[in-house]
């Protein structure tokens, strides 16, 4: 078997060669492709670059789940359970181009030179790679850990991997030269769209008052944003129930659960934002930037 794989590398500080293993993509022999990055590596890295050299790295990776997702749809194998794909034809994703990134990509992310590997590919065996070369605590598909805290992001994405950028613009900041109707910009976890504008947002209760009511109300701008362009966006707010001796917290989040203008969901149901998501076929709202 001629397996290839090759890891997906944050540059922290080029003149001394130092990064931070941030993704993982293997290549089988039929031209099969899985992909995947690590959330949690993508934090790490963003701690130590700057904002732009980190919104760089964001798009070059969100860049690459857009090709591998258009390469699912194209391949007809998009679901809930796809992970990886195989075409008769030569996909993007190939080995060719993988060596092209290697030696001529003059970006943040780089990619190492591809390398055979005797193992078949598999789901499997690419959750094992991944755990040694990129996280262990985001293995592909592996199961929430109890106990640990995972934001909205994480958990949809151990859970659905790739596929969440197929439907959503993934922790996206709006500005007002792309939604002239909003007073200021806003940023949100998940944004998509089909026949309506479809978002959702997690409101972390373990913040301070004014943060939390402040976060609430970008949810309302954005709503108010999207009514002044005649459309009527289907908006979901994922949140805990806070302690009932937090009084102002409390009072907050009764406001919300309660408010039909918004869908509350329990932080452990935040996987019913994906299968709505599924159900009604709703892809990003905006397009991603060409980054190589």
């Amino acid at each position: 078997m001629l397996t290839h794989y090759s890891i997906l590398s944050a540059q922290i500080r080029p003149e001394i060669q130092e990064k931070i293993s941030v993704g993982f993509l293997m290549i089988g022999e039929q031209g099969e492709v899985i992909f995947e990055y690590s959330p949690n590596k993508l934090g790490i890295a963003k701690k130590l670059l700057t904002p732009n050299s980190y919104l760089q790295l964001k798009d070059s990776l969100n860049n690459i789940s857009s090709m591998y997702n258009k390469e699912l749809r194209k391949n007809d194998m998009q679901s809930q359970n796809a992970i990886g794909f195989k075409t008769e034809n030569k996909s993007t994703l190939n080995i060719d181009y993988i060596s092209y990134l290697n030696k001529y990509s003059n970006n943040v992310l780089n990619f190492s030179t591809p390398k055979k590997i005797d193992l078949e590919i598999s789901p499997i065996n690419f959750s094992k790679l991944f755990s040694k070369f990129i996280d262990e605590k985001y293995a592909l598909r592996d199961e929430l850990s109890p106990g640990t805290s995972y934001s909205l992001i994480d958990k949809l994405s151990l859970k659905y991997s790739a596929q969440l950028h197929n439907h959503f613009n993934v922790d996206k900041k709006i500005n007002i030269e792309e939604m002239p109707s909003l007073l200021m910009p806003v940023k949100i976890d998940l944004i998509g769209v089909n026949e309506i504008p479809v978002f959702a947002h997690e409101v972390d209760f373990n913040r301070t008052f004014s943060l939390v009511k402040r976060e609430f109300s970008e949810l309302v701008m954005l709503r108010m944003a999207f009514l002044d362009q005649g459309k009527q966006p289907k908006g979901f707010v994922i949140c805990n129930e806070p302690d009932k001796s937090e009084s102002k917290h409390h009072e907050i989040w009764n406001h919300i659960r309660k408010n039909s203008d918004f869908e509350y969901v329990d932080c452990s149901e935040a996987e019913l934002v994906m299968e709505y998501a599924v159900e009604h076929e709703v892809k990003p709202l905006f397009k991603e930037s060409d980054i190589f």
